[in-house]
């Protein structure tokens, strides 16, 4: 593959992420995906295979009512590729005294995608 099949295998998945399409976000992914969630450089979460991964994504999903993540820049070295996002999100639930649902949350971070045979063989959010 090259760096424009990537670009667009990771706007589908940015694009089905936003209509919270979980099938159209696994599409490209491989049976043996890793993912990882990293938050002020520890590690959170940590799935291995679509079907795990399946199930976090429907879990997350409902923890909001909006979600939007937009491309801030995407740098592609060989096989993988750093995407630096701005995410947006509004609570469908409450997630403690201060972070209510309805509340509006907004923050910056970085998703790394690593290919191979034309897949997602890995996925890391950091934020």
């Amino acid at each position: 593959m090259n760096s424009h099949q990537y670009q667009q295998i990771i706007e589908n998945y940015i694009t089905a992420y936003n209509q919270f399409d979980t099938n159209g976000m696994l599409k490209d992914m491989d049976d043996d995906i890793l993912f990882e969630n990293s938050l002020n450089d520890e590690v959170n979460l940590r799935i291995i295979g679509k079907s795990g991964l399946k199930q976090q994504i429907i879990n997350a999903s409902e923890l909001f009512s909006q979600r939007t993540q937009t491309i801030q820049r995407i740098t592609i070295d060989g096989d993988s590729a750093t995407v630096d996002v701005h995410y947006t999100g509004v609570l469908a639930v409450d997630f403690n005294d201060t972070l209510k649902t309805g509340s509006k949350l907004e923050l910056t971070g970085k998703s790394i995608f690593t290919f191979k045979d034309d897949k997602i063989s890995e996925l890391r959010d950091i934020s």
